[in-house]
């Protein structure tokens, strides 16, 4: 589900800069406007610092399983952000 959102807002975002595609303006179209998922969840990213409320709920993690305490199975979440200072 989430690489049909994220497909789905890069395309948005991708058609309203148009031929003219660049890394630091998709940045700043991402920025500057709120994006709906489609699945009922508005997504938007603030400018400046990405570590601020709502950007910080707008993000994928990656889970590996590892020993838990007790012997058996945990997760442990992967920040794959390295940005991200959470």
């Amino acid at each position: 589900q989430s690489a049909w959102v994220g497909t789905r807002i890069f395309a948005k975002a991708a058609a309203t800069l148009g031929p003219d595609l660049t890394r630091a303006r998709l940045k700043d179209v991402l920025e500057h406007n709120t994006w709906d998922s489609g699945m009922g969840v508005t997504m938007s990213w603030p400018a400046g610092d990405h570590n601020k409320e709502p950007y910080s709920f707008n993000r994928e993690f990656i889970y590996q399983w590892v020993t838990a305490a007790d012997g058996g199975w945990d997760l442990k979440r992967i920040k794959p952000d390295p940005t991200y200072s959470g």
